[in-house]
């Protein structure tokens, strides 16, 4: 810190740094303001604390000792606003508070194991899965199902508009046990004495279904519902990071995570799905958010002409392209999509006025992202602090 570290251009330094916090500092000899460029923006100086678990940021908030973060659930939300009036979050009604984020929540399938390879026990797990009952049990009804690994970004939404055919043909929102039976007497499966699926020489489908982080909520009424329909499943949370590696090297087998990518277009999602992501149990698949193994050549070609174009919706080559892929992708399902993700960015407007919701969306609301900038230098004092 005493020579300046680290490097930023921005209008704040590092001043200060341990376990419990970072303090920044504004720099008034900032290149923009001393340019013309910007303003100096009016904090001066911005403390970044660790918000702890879901009961301790409620707490913080509610007794009005920060300014913004999260997320917070629908629940411990609504339970701080209750003490904090000033409270606000992206939209100004429930139950779904957040916004959309780029990311959906996946069950996610290693499509390189038995029987998960197979197109039609995939689909007979979708039918087997009530999205809507998942999101009003595990997120109070604060998010929507969703059947592709799309957000609903405007962008995105105009795509999807384009395979709405293809949504129509699938039906895959369709909770329906008989089609699961179906489908997995089909592959040849039969139920054991306890009511579970084996196969031809009595294994069992079993399915441990791993969750982290704000996931958890979602795995045992996944699990149970899975149960219902005669999968061995069971829900398996963690917290220390290993699932995720375990995901990425093939060691498990199914999981529940966000699946992030496209914000404007299908392609940085869909992309996910190209067999050169894939890799041998064993090893590390080639992107973080790539992790079905699913591998289809067909696709591959597909998306390797996507790819070579400007992306489009009004180009009808690069449409049909974007239909191709879609109608592979929902025929296989490589990962079966659950719902969106949506966080309860949190803001207190009692010092600070300009924070970005629906009726000011010049940003998403997520500090995380670099375009957060923004909303630092728009904020202005209410002078009640």
């Amino acid at each position: 810190l005493e020579q300046g570290w680290p490097v930023g251009t921005g209008p704040y330094r590092l001043v200060a740094a341990s376990e419990s916090q970072q303090v920044f500092d504004r720099r008034d000899d900032w290149w923009a303001a001393k340019s013309g460029f910007a303003e100096l923006p009016e904090i001066e100086r911005f403390i970044r604390i660790p918000g702890g678990d879901a009961a301790s940021a409620a707490r913080l908030f509610a007794q009005g000792e920060v300014d913004f973060g999260g997320p917070l659930g629908k629940g411990d939300f609504e339970a701080a606003r209750e003490r904090n009036p000033d409270l606000m979050a992206w939209h100004n009604e429930g139950p779904s508070w957040g916004t959309a984020d780029a990311c959906v929540y996946i069950l996610g399938l290693n499509t390189a194991v038995e029987p998960f390879n197979n197109p039609d026990v995939r689909w007979a797990i979708n039918h087997a899965i009530d999205r809507n009952q998942l999101v009003t049990l595990a997120y109070e009804n604060s998010t929507v199902p969703m059947v592709m690994p799309l957000s609903s970004f405007g962008g995105v939404l105009a795509y999807q508009d384009k395979i709405q055919d293809l949504l129509d043909q699938y039906q895959v929102d369709d909770p329906d046990l008989a089609k699961t039976e179906e489908l997995m007497t089909g592959a040849g499966f039969t139920k054991d004495g306890e009511g579970f699926w084996v196969d031809g020489s009595g294994n069992r489908v079993v399915m441990t279904i791993s969750t982290t982080g704000g996931r958890r909520p979602m795995g045992p009424p996944l699990a149970q519902q899975l149960r219902d329909a005669g999968f061995d499943a069971i829900a398996k949370h963690d917290e220390t990071g290993q699932i995720v590696n375990g995901i990425r090297d093939g060691s498990e087998h199914a999981w529940i995570e966000p699946h992030c990518g496209a914000a404007q277009e299908p392609f940085p999602t869909f992309s996910h799905f190209h067999s050169k992501f894939s890799a041998p149990i064993g090893q590390t698949t080639g992107y973080r958010w790539a992790n079905s193994r699913y591998e289809n050549p067909e696709y591959d070609a597909i998306l390797d002409a996507m790819e070579a174009m400007s992306p489009s919706v009004d180009d009808p080559e690069y449409v049909e392209l974007w239909h191709q892929a879609a109608d592979i992708w929902v025929r296989d399902l490589p990962e079966i999509v659950l719902a969106e993700e949506r966080h309860v960015w949190t803001f207190n407007a009692k010092c600070w006025t300009g924070w970005p919701n629906e009726d000011d969306p010049y940003i998403a609301p997520y500090d995380l992202w670099g375009a957060f900038l923004k909303a630092i230098l728009k904020l202005e004092s209410t002078g009640a602090c």
